[in-house]
């Protein structure tokens, strides 16, 4: 509603074109900035990152531990990702982030990149960390376990 009132009142009901513009606006941050840029006039100049795709980078390792809110991981990714990537990458990971890839409870099972992501199958509920299963290629056999003496 306040974003409403400052078109209307500030920029004749024009909404801005320009990041600047658009972050002034109450309750418009970089990421909704970023992609309304976007797809309002295809124009990328910075990557959209809400909280999936920040988890998902730090999962990742895409991005510093010391890294710590979703604005600190959009300036690391655009450090070393190529622009020409920026545009997509928040529309893929965000959906990731929503079904496969949650906070809680990651489904590492389903993921489809699973196999490059050095966190998969390490987090459980509560952040307890689970070991990786061995891929059965790698187990020489199946014993069973020696038996313990009671005391």
């Amino acid at each position: 509603k306040a974003a409403t009132e400052s078109i209307l009142q500030l920029h004749k009901g024009t909404v801005p074109r320009s990041y600047e513009g658009l972050v002034s606006l109450p309750g418009v941050g970089p990421k909704m900035a970023h992609l309304f840029l976007q797809e309002a006039d295809s124009v990328v100049i910075g990557i959209g990152v809400d909280t999936h795709v920040h988890r998902i980078a730090q999962r990742f390792h895409w991005v510093p531990s010391t890294v710590k809110s979703p604005e600190d991981t959009r300036k690391a990714l655009e450090a070393w990702l190529p622009a020409k990537y920026w545009g997509e990458i928040n529309g893929m990971l965000v959906g990731l982030g929503q079904t496969i890839c949650t906070p809680r409870i990651p489904r590492c099972s389903e993921c489809p990149a699973s196999g490059l992501c050095p966190s998969a199958f390490r987090e459980a509920k509560g952040g307890v960390k689970r070991q990786r299963l061995p891929e059965i290629e790698d187990v020489g056999a199946v014993v069973p376990a020696p038996k313990r003496k009671r005391i």
